[in-house]
């Protein structure tokens, strides 16, 4: 019988365990999974196996398959892939590749790809000569990001509706300590998965091992992720890797998101792992690093031919430390849309806490009709300034309304001049979060 390895894979650790203390290994409870894997495989493959994972290229030339519920995380149960067949059929690290594998003779370590059957599930040579990331024309968003239906949580629907996105568009989500920022991403992912037309990834950098379990078992999309004690190499790595799946996809036509947690913590990562004697950005950061953070964040856009990759991405901010201040900076001109929230209205535990007045979007009247863009500048105009206020305003519309297309529609109604006697702005209009007479 063939094996399959991802198979092999989803199966629970004590199943793993029984079936290698019934072929005889040794202190079986003591391996890790990827080595339960690789161990029963080993013994199930002698009438072949098969595989599927993403290719990561090493500087050597060959690959391996690494598999995205482990966050791509090296290990003994990867698939090694020649650089013949690299080179024959064009592959690049990102490449999802499905085919037959053979188990490792005697001196080898892993498991050898021997023949591809598909290449991001398509056939390798149809793949071989796809156009590539880089070559494709990026343009301004004109698709929206809809996360205002009437399913989709609270806070994506507060975005929606002061800060609409595009698909295709950069998005810096700055965030003081303890104002929800995962959180909110993890909203941003669930409103997201209700389009079936767009592949969803979330990925979180440096983060604590409950928080990750917990986000896999709960966020409906692909999650990968670092922890703690891992090292700043590993950080690195699997961003790297998430962000190339991220750009084959597209290749393909397809509309990716990218939700990260968080530039700040990849920034920090790079630091460490730059080598000693770097040059130095305002005495605090190594040059390679930050230019590893930008380059990350450039990735989102919109492109001519077909596809979009949509980049929302944390930026800590107001911790006190140099290093996030540099960060924040140099990302500010990168961005065409930011999502800012507000450190006094999560003390207040107040959530969502989004700074209305401070978030925007850029170029809206692209992806948004006319009815929709001028109903959310009524809306915009109505705001007081002060953030907690206008969220208590916000969030008390959100809940009289199914969804925003309702509440947008309604805004509009309303944006009339009101009679004497109401508390208006400068233009006539009722001011959220004021008293009315």
């Amino acid at each position: 019988m063939t094996v399959d390895l991802n198979e092999l894979r989803t199966r629970p650790i004590a199943e793993l365990v029984d079936a290698a203390r019934g072929y005889g290994i040794d202190n079986a409870a003591g391996l890790g999974k990827q080595d339960l894997v690789f161990e029963v495989a080993r013994r199930q493959a002698g009438a072949g196996a098969r595989g599927e994972g993403v290719l990561e290229i090493l500087a050597d030339g060959f690959g391996f398959l690494r598999w995205a519920d482990a966050s791509f995380q090296p290990g003994p149960d990867d698939v090694y892939v020649s650089p013949s067949q690299i080179r024959r059929f064009n592959l690049r690290t990102g490449d999802t590749i499905r085919g037959r594998v053979r188990a490792p003779k005697e001196g080898e370590r892993y498991f050898a790809l021997i023949k591809i059957e598909a290449v991001n599930g398509r056939s390798p040579d149809l793949e071989r000569d796809k156009l590539l990331f880089d070559n494709l024309t990026p343009v301004l968003p004109d698709a929206r990001l809809d996360l205002g239906g009437p399913d989709a949580p609270m806070a994506a629907r507060l975005v929606d509706l002061i800060c609409p996105l595009g698909r295709g568009q950069r998005v810096a989500l700055v965030a003081p300590p303890r104002a929800g920022r995962t959180r909110l991403l993890q909203d941003i992912a669930e409103a997201c998965s209700g389009d079936p037309g767009l592949h969803v990834m979330l990925v979180l950098v440096d983060e604590r091992p409950e928080e990750v379990v917990t986000l896999r078992r709960s966020v409906p999309a692909e999650v990968l992720a670092t922890t703690v004690e891992e090292p700043a190499a590993r950080h690195l790595q699997v961003v790297d890797m998430a962000m190339e799946r991220a750009r084959r996809l597209v290749e393909q036509g397809r509309d990716v998101v990218v939700l990260l947690d968080s530039l700040t913590r990849l920034a920090r990562a790079g630091n460490a792992a730059a080598p000693a004697g770097g040059r130095l950005l305002r005495g605090v950061i190594d040059a390679s690093a930050l230019y590893r953070v930008r380059r990350t964040f450039a990735l989102g856009r919109r492109l001519e031919e077909g596809g979009s990759l949509t980049v929302i991405a944390a930026v800590h901010s107001d911790t006190g430390a140099r290093i996030d201040e540099v960060v924040a900076d140099e990302l500010s001109g990168l961005a065409n849309a930011v999502i800012r929230l507000d450190g006094t209205a999560a003390s207040q535990e107040l959530w969502p806490a989004i700074d209305a007045a401070a978030s925007w979007s850029r170029s809206t009247e692209r992806f948004l009709d006319a009815g929709e863009s001028a109903g959310r500048k009524a809306l915009r105009a109505q705001l007081s300034g002060e953030p907690t206020a206008d969220l208590v305003a916000l969030l008390a519309r959100l809940q009289d309304s199914p969804d925003n297309g309702v509440l947008v529609e309604e805004v509009l109604r309303r944006s009339a001049p009101v009679s004497a006697g109401e508390t208006t702005g400068p233009q006539g209009r009722r001011r959220l979060g004021t008293a009315t007479a």
